[in-house]
């Protein structure tokens, strides 16, 4: 193949990896933009409003919750992941083995009122609850009869019987959790309906769900935390986008 044909493949290569990391930071920054700029209201005030609303309160028990799967702790919104600490030659990485989660319909009450959240569909920011095990070792109780309940993980638990010794064998791995747990402090950003969910005293008439508006968000804290987990990725891909471009212009004098 010609040498010009090899470097215009190249470039075109490298622009689109550009166009691509650019095009992410816009979607990112604009949902950034569109939770600034967006007040949070009062829970009591929810019914009054159409279309998206913006929220800030304390998650609470609905109907009924979960069982978090390596923790134990009841929770409302749970993602789990297994990271395994895998070798390829000289580098090793930490790859995902096993990931999952669940979640049920719960409530945000900020004192003026509660409101119905199904949180299904939503994109999640959530803080991780991290349990390392080092390979060869023994997990933590609960995370041991969770191998034995799931036949696609097997226990970094192993040995080698070298008869004089035994050696621990096995990889490193994490167990992740990234949770909603009742009482926990929540931020959420999606479209309501009208929705009678309860007729305990307190309760709004409004549930929040996916499917409703662009965007539907959950996130640990308040509303500056939930625009700063918009915002980072989008600075992070505006960086590698101009990083790009550098090496767009590098590469122009082979033309």
């Amino acid at each position: 193949m010609p040498a010009v044909t090899l470097a215009t493949a190249l470039f075109a290569a490298v622009a689109l990896v550009g166009v691509a990391l650019l095009a992410d930071a816009g979607r990112h920054g604009l949902r950034a933009y569109r939770v600034r700029s967006n007040e949070p209201i009062p829970v009591g005030a929810a019914a009054d409003e159409s279309g998206v609303v913006e929220v800030e309160g304390v998650a609470e028990r609905h109907e009924r919750s979960l069982v978090a799967p390596f923790s134990g702790e009841e929770c409302l919104v749970c993602e789990y992941e297994v990271l395994e600490l895998q070798s390829s030659g000289k580098t090793s990485s930490w790859n995902t083995i096993k990931a999952g989660g669940g979640s049920v319909p719960f409530a945000v009450s900020d004192g003026t009122g509660r409101l119905l959240v199904e949180p299904a569909g939503a994109k999640l920011a959530l803080d991780e609850h991290v349990t390392r095990v080092g390979g060869g070792d023994r997990p933590p109780e609960r995370i041991a009869r969770w191998i034995e309940d799931t036949p696609d993980v097997d226990s970094e638990e192993k040995t080698w019987d070298l008869r004089v010794i035994e050696l621990k064998a096995g990889n490193d791995r994490k167990y992740v959790e990234r949770r909603v747990d009742p009482g926990d402090a929540v931020h959420v950003y999606g479209g309501s309906e009208y929705r009678r969910w309860s007729d305990a005293g307190g309760a709004v008439n409004v549930a929040i769900r996916d499917g409703l508006a662009p965007l539907f968000r959950i996130t640990d804290g308040d509303e500056r935390a939930a625009v700063r987990g918009l915002a980072v990725p989008a600075l992070y891909r505006l960086a590698g986008a101009a990083v790009v471009f550098l090496l767009l212009l590098v590469l122009v004098p082979s033309f």
